[in-house]
């Protein structure tokens, strides 16, 4: 039974790892096409004019006193700031339950309370043997 637990936090643990992994995979892709686009906005002009097309093109333009605004672009930039913040908002959230995943199933409060005490020491004062004595020697006044 021991050793089915056992199995069963490690694959816990292994799905919470891959979680996280898949979320960092994801935010890494996301900021590399990020830094691309600034690097060469001519690959991004290329986007926007696919979408701007694909939003209505010249049909979304707005004719205000003789002067033309396109309404597609500002759709079309609209959209993709929008999915790149779902896509951030996802990568992360991937990160955060792949975290949550792992401390949950490796995450031994006893265990961690060892570590702890055994490597800081006790927040606990120690009892002295007698009761009567301090805890720490009281320094002699030496006054001629």
């Amino acid at each position: 039974m021991k050793s089915f637990l056992q199995g069963l936090r490690a694959t816990g643990a292994i799905v919470g790892l891959i979680t996280m992994l898949t979320g960092l995979i994801y935010a890494s892709k996301i900021f590399m096409l990020a830094f691309n686009t600034l690097k060469s906005p001519a690959a991004a002009h290329k986007l926007l004019t696919q979408w701007t097309e694909a939003l209505g093109g010249e049909q979304l333009s707005i004719a205000i006193q003789g002067a033309t605004c396109p309404g597609a672009t500002f759709a079309a930039l609209a959209t993709l700031g929008g999915l790149t913040v779902l896509l951030i908002w996802l990568s992360t959230a991937l990160i955060t339950i792949g975290g949550k995943i792992i401390s949950a199933t490796l995450g031994d409060r006893e265990a961690i309370k060892k570590i702890l005490t055994d490597s800081f020491g006790s927040r606990q004062k120690p009892i002295p043997a007698n009761p009567t004595e301090p805890l720490s020697p009281q320094p002699e006044n030496n006054q001629p």
